[in-house]
Formats: structure tokens, sequence, C-alpha cells
């Protein structure tokens, strides 16, 4: 005769689970421990997932699953309170993803935990970009990733980084809307490298569902007192001695040229050519470049010294090391100064004062054209300058006033 097995006295014994019904916090938030028993209460989607409630009221998120071999398995999500509910939920959506193409996803996990972490696949990435992009694109991939995504999501596998982290992520940003919106951005451009490095298997990128806040354009240029006074304030920096001539000979080569910043800063003398009054850019953010110069620039840059051991017509502090030039932190700090002394408002960045007002100068004085306007500044596309289409309407609106008065007065005109 068989002996009957006896149960394990260590073992918690469960009671029935409760009737299925939708989770929300405050249903998981009542559910109430039941002394010497363990059960789960279940939500009724995704089915499978629920919540684990011990007799000493610990409640511990779950998912229950059958694998394609029929073996029932049950993946552990967090605890209540650690892990939120959406979160909890989100990842039981995508276990049965991976449950419905026929995958166990808890050996996905465990096969997870011994490849790269983020943090790792990272730095793999940006030795890509530095490999393949232009020096700016890489410092700013570079700043992004050590000041943020490395610091939150680093320790997680790269193949666990999904659509809730990135989501959880871009929340956390939300008081700086255009930043957080660049954080994305670099991390979508990582996660697609991670695929192609077969870091991540083909599938969607999980940064294609997050809807990105509205950025507002900024149309904020110059006007011919602010233009007046701003040059006194660069006259009177000059005169005081204050501010070091170099920062300060930038700043008015940037106004008289609507060059971008990083242009002037890491401008080489080789690229420029006086005697035809142009700086010759071999590379710049839309590729090799023109940028014509007014005589007011050309005189700036034949009164500007050279100085031995360096390339840059503003080098760095350490000028005879290979490739430091002038920062562009260095001009942002000065064209503060500069700003406040001519009276400005906060809001009215260099970029601001030498680009956008560049525009608007040839457009609502000159009455050049929309292409004009974008082959001067060097846009790779027509959309660019499509954002002073309205001056643009202001001059052409101009022009019908003294064109249409014209002919007005000829109609009234009285013939013999």
């Amino acid at each position: 005769m068989v002996a009957k097995r006896r149960p394990s006295t260590n073992r918690i014994p469960s009671v029935a689970s409760p009737k299925a019904k939708r989770f929300t916090v405050t249903t998981v938030s009542d559910l109430q421990p039941k002394p010497g028993v363990q059960y789960t209460a279940w939500d009724t989607e995704p089915t499978g997932f629920g919540v684990r409630v011990s007799p000493a009221g610990t409640k511990t998120f779950i998912f229950k699953y059958r694998t394609k071999a029929g073996r029932v398995r049950w993946a552990t999500l967090g605890r209540v309170g650690d892990v939120a509910l959406d979160d909890a939920r989100d990842r039981a959506y995508r276990m049965r993803g991976i449950v419905a193409d026929g995958k166990d996803p808890l050996r996905e996990i465990d096969t997870s935990r011994g490849a790269l972490t983020v943090k790792e696949a990272l730095t793999r990435y940006l030795a890509h970009v530095e490999a393949k992009r232009k020096p700016r694109t890489h410092a700013s991939y570079q700043q992004i990733i050590d000041s943020v995504i490395a610091p939150r999501l680093g320790s997680l596998p790269v193949l666990e980084l999904g659509s809730d982290d990135v989501l959880r992520l871009h929340h956390e940003l939300r008081a700086t809307p255009v930043h957080a919106n660049r954080v994305v951005a670099v991390l979508s451009a990582f996660l697609s490298w991670s695929v192609k490095a077969k870091l991540r298997p083909a599938g969607p990128n999980p940064c294609e569902g997050v809807e990105r806040y509205r950025e507002a354009r900024r149309r904020r240029y110059l006007t011919a007192d602010e233009y007046a006074r701003v040059g006194k304030a660069l006259r009177d920096a000059r005169k005081s001695g204050t501010i070091a001539s170099a920062p300060l000979t930038a700043i008015e080569l940037l106004l008289l040229t609507g060059a971008r910043p990083a242009e002037i800063t890491a401008l080489e003398w080789t690229h420029v050519q006086l005697d035809a009054a142009v700086l010759a850019l071999p590379d710049s953010k839309t590729g090799a470049k023109l940028i014509h110069l007014a005589p007011e620039a050309v005189t700036l840059l034949k009164k500007w010294p050279r100085w031995a051991g360096s390339p840059y017509v503003f080098p760095g502090r350490r000028r005879g090391v290979a490739g430091d030039h002038m920062h562009g932190s260095t001009l942002s700090h000065v064209w503060d100064d500069i700003r406040e002394a001519a009276g400005l408002d906060d809001d009215v960045r260099l970029y601001d004062a030498c680009r956008h007002s560049y525009a608007s100068t040839g457009l609502s004085q000159h009455g050049l054209s929309l292409a004009a306007i974008g082959e001067q500044l060097g846009h790779a596309q027509p959309a660019t300058t499509a954002r002073y289409a309205h001056l643009h309407h202001t001059v052409a609106q101009q022009h019908a006033t003294l064109i249409g008065g014209t002919i007005a007065k000829a109609l009234k005109r009285r013939t013999k």
C-alpha cells in the first residue's frame, strides 16, 4: 500500500480567487489579507493579470500565462506601491504579446539578464554618433545621454526598455517641454540603432507612440531702436574693457552676417576670403556653405589680429592646443551682459538677435524674397525659411498699398 504524501506545512494555503473585475487604484487598495492564506484577485484585461495578496497583506502584481509547450508560469511584475497599476498592466500586455508570438517572456527576461544594459549600449551608440555625425551633434547627444538618459534608464537591460519607460521619462521632464522632446528624439535614434546593431529584436520603436509636447516657434526680432542700443552696449563694453574683445567681435560679426553662432566660434582663417568678401565654410549644419560679407564685416576681420599657433579666428584659452576655439557658452554669457546693458528682455536669445533679426531686416526693409533669404542664411529646406513668411506678407502688403494707390489715383484722374 502506497502511503499518501503529507502536505507541506511550509506552504501557504490558497483560497479561491475572487471573480475578475476591472482594476482601479481604489479596488487594488481595498484588497484585504486573509489570515493564513494567500489569494489572487484578477483583472478583466489583460487575461492573466492580477494581484497576489499574502496573509501579511503584501500585494504583488503578477501575470499568469501558459507557454507554447503547455507550461504554466507566473511572472512577478512588482509590488503594489513600488510599481504603478498602469505600468504593471502595460508590462502584462507586453508579456501577453510575447506569448502570442509563441515565446516565453520569462525566458526572454532570463536571457536579457546577461545582455547589455542601456548604459553599456549607449556607450557603443555614442561611438557610432561620433564617427558618423557632426561634432556638434555628438556633443549635444552626449550631453543629453550623460545628464538624463543614462542616470534614469542606464541600469535597465537594453532588451527591456519599452514604451512605458519612455512615456514615464517624457512625463517627468514636462516642466521643460522642448528639452523633453529632444530627449525622446535622442532615445528614438538610439533604439533604432540598437535594432541595426542586433542589440534589440526588430519591432516598433518604443518612442513612436510618445506624443511630443507642443513647441512654440520663436519670432523675436530686433527693431531699429534695439539694434542701436545693442551697438551702444558693444561700444561701451569695448571702451570700459570689462569684457574681452574676442567675444564682442564675434557677436558683432554674427550680427553683420546672420551666421549660426557655431559657424563663427569655430571659424578658421583658411575659410576667410576677404578679397571675395565671403566665408567659405567646407562644412556646416547644411554642408558646404558660403557666407557673404558686407563691407563692414570685411573691415572688422581685416582689423582683427591673428594668433600664432592657432588656425582659428577666435581661439579658445588654450591657443596652442589643436581644436581649441571659442565656445558657444562664452558667447552666451557675454550676450547676457550685452542684452542687459541694452535693456532687452530676457527672451531675446543671441540666435534671435543674429539670424532671425538678419532675416527680418532683409524682408521688411529691403523686400527680399523668402528664397533669397533662405540662400543668404544657408537653409537646406524651404520650410525652414517659411517661418519668416509673415514678414514677407507684410512687405507684400506694403507694396500692394503703394501699387494699388498709384493705380487708384490713375483711375480717378480726369482725362481731357
